[in-house]
């Protein structure tokens, strides 16, 4: 539904206040932990089954512990008799809005667009919101379940977890505005609607751009070879400009000796984002390198023996994912920093061998001019309260993902087994 009144918006709130939680019956029962070191590791890492990084014990344990004091997390275990079915992970964190009207779908008039604002903006910008996903990272990373649970006993348990945890935090005192489970690819349709039934309304995110790899390409080069000339040409002038850079991969010393600069470059992504899940803290980050050790790659870029850059990034089910980046956007242009962060992600991972690499939602037409393709996600989100939380729904309601030009870099030959290659990639 799209409101193109302001009156339209009053009766669509008056229809959701009658809403209420519709748990159908599960034959699952779940256990609920405030601690990953509360679960047993080889239980939880028994139902990873796809060798998720963002579902493994040691990725949770270090990310966790280590977050600032209004982040919480939920670990919750599904098992049918004594037998375990399920696992999966829910995070209370703050949502931050800068001004949502670039947002807000074009179907909606000026006057509403500018009503939702003000009523966000001007009364607060930071929501406490129940995730079941990670807040910093993009895909299917909230839940696994056994291949022999459905869709929808899967999603109303998950509905029943989530449900006990809502009660708890009211009877503690603290507000939920809105619970989301993110982030649901086409493959998982069924799901996203299998919580419809417990008052989940859907909505879609900016894409996952995400790029594969042919196992032809043996080397960066073999990848080069692979573009057209004009963005062969491009791609060469990016590494010249950033040929000046010099660059380190940093171990966890390194992390600590460079830990002012990679929070002050990470603030800067951090600050120019509208919407804002989570903050990782540093804490959290070198934690997260301990743990995961060459799983984990961070990297620094230094001009003139200033940091102006860094990376990280995570291998993941064969794949490698683009994590927290932290840029100058000062020197970004003259050193063409972004565009290098970009090309060393690929080159990492066909030094690795892997399948693709999942860039992340942003700069889109940038990451598309490197051969990435946008994968559409949806997000689920249902509202705990009656007339307090019903503006934000509609807010949500009106999200549309960001528009950007799809570039084609690819020669013709490579476009035809990059899109043979992709329907392999199960996203």
């Amino acid at each position: 539904m799209h409101c193109r009144s302001i009156q339209t918006l009053q009766a669509q709130l008056k229809i959701t206040t009658s809403f209420r939680w519709n748990l159908k019956a599960t034959h699952l029962s779940f256990e609920i932990h405030r601690s990953i070191t509360d679960a047993d590791k080889v239980v939880w890492n028994s139902m990873n089954r796809k060798k998720n990084v963002f579902l493994e014990y040691s990725y949770l344990e270090a990310i966790s512990k280590a977050l600032v004091s209004s982040d919480n997390f939920r670990f919750v275990i599904f098992r049918q008799s004594f037998a375990v079915k399920g696992i999966a992970v829910f995070h209370i964190t703050n949502f931050e809005t800068g001004n949502i009207s670039s947002n807000i779908s074009p179907e909606v008039n000026n006057s509403l667009a500018e009503l939702l604002n003000r009523s966000v903006d001007a009364k607060r910008k930071k929501y406490d919101i129940l995730i079941c996903g990670n807040a910093f990272s993009t895909g299917e990373n909230g839940y696994a379940f056994a291949k022999d649970v459905s869709s929808s006993d899967a999603m109303n348990a998950l509905c029943y977890a989530l449900t006990k945890v809502l009660k708890d935090e009211k009877t503690s005192g603290k507000k939920i505005s809105a619970v989301v489970v993110k982030d649901f690819y086409h493959s998982s349709r069924q799901e996203a609607e299998a919580l419809y039934s417990c008052g989940f309304r859907s909505f879609e995110v900016d894409q996952n751009m995400v790029m594969p790899l042919l196992p032809e390409w043996k080397s960066f080069n073999d990848y080069l070879d692979s573009l057209n000339t004009k963005f062969r040409t491009k791609a060469n002038a990016a590494l010249r400009k950033s040929a000046n850079l010099t660059v380190s991969e940093l171990d966890e010393k390194g992390m600590v000796k460079y830990r002012d600069d990679i929070t002050r470059l990470y603030e800067e992504v951090y600050k120019k984002a509208d919407f804002r899940l989570g903050k990782m803290t540093f804490d959290a980050f070198i934690h997260l390198k301990k743990n995961l050790g060459k799983k984990m790659i961070v990297r620094m870029y230094f001009c003139e023996n200033r940091a102006v850059g860094f990376l990280s990034g995570m291998e993941t089910a064969g794949k490698f994912e683009a994590y927290l980046v932290g840029i100058n956007y000062q020197r970004n242009q003259q050193l063409a920093i972004y565009s290098r962060i970009l090309y060393d992600y690929i080159f990492i991972a066909i030094e690795r061998k892997l399948r693709a690499v999942l860039f992340g939602r942003t700069a889109g037409e940038i990451k598309s001019s490197v051969g990435a393709f946008p994968v559409s996600l949806q997000c689920c989100i249902r509202h705990p309260g009656k007339i307090s939380n019903l503006l934000l729904y509609r807010i949500f309601a009106h999200i549309k993902p960001s528009g950007f030009p799809l570039r084609h870099p690819y020669k013709k030959v490579t476009l035809e087994k990059i899109k043979e290659y992709r329907l392999g990639l199960q996203l």
